[in-house]
């Protein structure tokens, strides 16, 4: 994706002023990535790096922040934040919480609905945000996270 470098108010560069959008030459394919484990990042990073451009978020209020300021082809979330297996899925930090904000509120009609993939291994949550999802007329996928076998080193 061509990006091009400008400066932001604050006069620090901002790489995402100017993207093309789906309409314009040269368009990749972007990807927001909810999850909070440092093994799982890196993985997404070498997994997808050829087809999306991929902007990982780690906590909830980023990914809404994330949500708002660009469109997405795929948005893949992760249901346990925090570092905790099986987190409750009423708690405040899961991935289940931004499914349940926009389902809550509509989705914004000029935005393009990207397509979910549920990545969280906690099969039970994944199965709670896809149905959430497909009631609002969603496109999702169970992606469960595999490991590229070529991880670097340190990674594993």
């Amino acid at each position: 994706m061509a990006k091009v470098e400008e400066k932001d108010k604050s006069g620090k560069f901002d790489l995402y002023a100017k993207t093309e959008n789906k309409f314009g030459p040269g368009y990749r394919k972007r990807m927001l990535f909810l999850d909070d484990r440092t093994k799982r990042i890196h993985a997404a990073l070498i997994k997808y790096k050829d087809e999306y451009d991929v902007i990982i978020v780690t906590n909830v209020k980023e990914c809404l922040r994330y949500m708002v300021k660009f469109d997405y082809d795929v948005i893949s979330l992760d249901h346990d934040l925090n570092g905790c297996d099986f987190a409750d899925s009423t708690g405040k930090d899961s991935g289940l919480e931004v499914v349940k904000y926009f389902a809550e509120r509509g989705w914004p009609p000029e935005k393009p609905k990207p397509q979910f993939w549920i990545h969280s291994s906690n099969i039970f949550a994944a199965h709670q945000m896809a149905t959430v999802l497909m009631e609002g007329g969603f496109k999702v996928s169970s992606k469960p996270f595999i490991y590229p076998i070529n991880l670097p080193q340190g990674l594993l």
